[in-house]
């Protein structure tokens, strides 16, 4: 560990930001759950249609260069994996394509339609097509906490007369109650939060956080500036997950849930 390389780093690839041995909050927000919860995270592998779907929407619209390389189409005329023959047809499809994503027709198409609509939306054009936007952006810091830990911040822009951290979300409702929901369901404003520590940490000044906000049905594109308060609240997400994240380490053990009483939410106990 007293090897790793500390700082702001651009034109870093995916390869080496996961080489660099450091704690990332997609690991450190499961100490939020339990240390049972962040200790699997560490060889979890995430497979889904919609975390497919949501990383090609985000390559698409932050490193489109590269877009074309990572993700394709699945041809119209590709069989259905009934007969061996069909199956071997897949099999040479997917070893002359090692290394991307195939989408079904309707979905690469709905992909596009959200690429197009970033682009479309005034403000989110200025984010990401502004000289003085930086994308990609990988930061390596020792914490106070005594940790080295990693990020890679989609954007950091300096428009609009501020520094921001901005954050590509792709999500099913874009609106400000369902995406006010998902900033703490999936730990949003924690993750901007631990950005925000982490550039602090080596270029220490104020800055603000927004999100670039993609809903994929109809194609909706909706930029939020993260209220003081909520950074506030994420901050606090933030020290609680490395309080619990060392204490586990040092004690290396990682409990799932306490025991404990448990009642039915409020709204349903008689007399609510």
């Amino acid at each position: 560990m007293s090897e790793v390389k500390t700082g702001v780093f651009e034109n870093m690839s995916m390869a080496e930001y996961e080489s660099i041995p450091a704690l990332r909050w997609s690991r450190l927000s499961e100490y939020l759950r339990s240390p049972a919860h962040g200790k699997a995270a560490e060889s979890r592998i995430f497979e889904s249609d919609a975390l497919d779907f949501g990383q090609a929407v985000h390559t698409g619209i932050l490193e489109p260069g590269k877009f074309e390389d990572r993700f394709g189409v699945i041809p119209d005329d590709a069989p259905q994996k009934r007969s061996n023959v069909d199956k071997q047809w897949w099999r040479d499809f997917y070893a002359a394509n090692q290394g991307r994503t195939f989408l079904k027709p309707d979905t690469f198409r709905q992909v596009q339609r959200c690429i197009e609509a970033a682009y479309a939306h005034p403000r989110a054009n200025v984010w990401l097509t502004s000289p003085k936007s930086k994308r990609e952006v990988v930061i390596v810091w020792m914490d106070k906490c005594g940790m080295f830990c990693k990020a890679r911040l989609d954007l950091v822009s300096n428009v609009e007369g501020m520094t921001r951290i901005i954050d590509v979300k792709s999500t099913r409702d874009a609106s400000p109650r369902a995406f006010s929901r998902d900033l703490h369901e999936y730990h949003y404003a924690g993750q901007v939060a631990f950005y925000k520590r982490g550039i602090d940490a080596v270029a220490p000044f104020e800055r603000s956080a927004s999100f670039i906000a993609v809903e994929k049905d109809p194609a909706v594109v909706v930029c939020y500036d993260l209220g003081p308060a909520s950074l506030e609240a994420g901050e606090d997400e933030v020290n609680r997950a490395l309080a619990v994240f060392v204490e586990a380490e040092a004690s290396q053990k990682w409990p799932g849930y306490p025991d404990g009483i448990l009642d039915l939410p409020p709204w349903a106990l008689k007399g609510e």
